[in-house]
């Protein structure tokens, strides 16, 4: 028999069987390279980075290969709608159990094997949960405060690692994250003139609080407002960078959440602020009703003056409204 005519002949040729394929993680897989990698992407040299570097790096660490699965799991419920939201849920929440499980494990041991896995993986965690949070119909004024709570505190991850093992995470194949953001820092744009007043009074505010009250920490907020202006002037720039949310979560002071926490009128201020930042990323499928939701549940428990110096903030993202 010819060649030709064997390959033709279906008769004489054994098919595969698919059985050995996870055709639906496959898909995920898809998804992320795609679309969900975006999230996290802020130009060309670190889409390719997200895009094709962590899902290489994916491969020796399943805990960031789970968690990458996960949250393209979570995005792809988004994207199709109710039909398949409980589907790709089911799939996604497993999956990102398991991760978090080695994940917490790793935090105790970080070394240069793992650093990479456990930086990119601390970076998806955030965006993992904002999507997952908004999926579930949970971003309303009587839980998003305690849920958005959650998604900060579990950004440190990156913090940590970073303190670690940041120089050779810098050095390696991971770098143009990091050259992105020096640059962006060391050239920052000029704030638009009302959010720089805006800020400026908030900085007042805090110095003026603290004067008045010895238990006050002036400086742990100062440092929340000045990662706040970061992230500011970072959705402010003519490309939109739609890490900037993650960005302040992962760089905020853990004391600065802690008062988060217990609902301390400054902290409250700071968040209706943050909540801007949020609005401006609101195209983006994982930020989106965050703003809306944080606000309305932060305003009405603000007394009348520290109300006032969220108003900025408010009309930016409710529009002219009267304290």
């Amino acid at each position: 028999m010819k060649t030709s005519q064997a390959l033709c002949d279906h008769n004489n040729t054994r098919r595969p069987s698919p059985s050995g394929l996870d055709l639906s993680d496959l898909e995920l897989m898809l998804q992320w390279s795609s679309k969900t990698y975006l999230a996290l992407s802020r130009n060309e040299a670190t889409k390719e980075v997200w895009q094709f570097v962590v899902p290489e790096e994916a491969l020796s660490h399943p805990f960031l290969m789970l968690g990458i699965l996960a949250v393209s799991a979570i995005h792809l419920a988004d994207a199709k709608g109710e039909n398949m939201k409980a589907e790709c849920t089911k799939k996604a929440l497993p999956y990102q159990h398991q991760a978090l499980l080695v994940f917490r494990e790793l935090l105790n041991d970080i070394n240069r094997d793992n650093a990479k896995a456990i930086f990119a993986f601390s970076s998806i965690l955030a965006i993992f949960y904002f999507g997952f949070l908004r999926l579930e119909n949970v971003i309303n004024p009587s839980s998003c405060m305690d849920n958005l709570f959650q998604v900060l505190t579990l950004s440190e991850g990156v913090q940590k690692v970073l303190r670690i093992c940041g120089l050779s995470i810098q050095e390696s194949n991971f770098s143009p994250i990091f050259v992105s953001a020096s640059i962006e820092m060391e050239y920052p744009i000029p704030l638009p003139y009302e959010v720089r007043l805006a800020v400026d009074r908030l900085y007042t505010a805090n110095t003026a609080y603290g004067v008045q009250n010895s238990d006050h920490d002036t400086a742990v907020y100062q440092e929340a407002i000045i990662m706040l202006e970061d992230a500011l002037n970072a959705v402010h720039r003519d490309q939109v960078l739609t890490n900037a949310a993650c960005r302040w979560a992962i760089k905020c002071p853990r004391q600065f959440l802690r008062s988060l926490q217990e609902r301390e009128p400054m902290a409250l201020v700071i968040l209706c602020f943050y909540c801007v930042v949020l609005h401006r990323l609101r195209h983006i499928w994982c930020f989106e009703g965050w703003a809306t939701a944080i606000l309305k549940s932060t305003l009405p428990v603000l007394e009348p003056q520290w109300r006032h110096l969220a108003h900025w903030a408010a009309t930016e993202i409710l529009g002219e409204i009267h304290f």
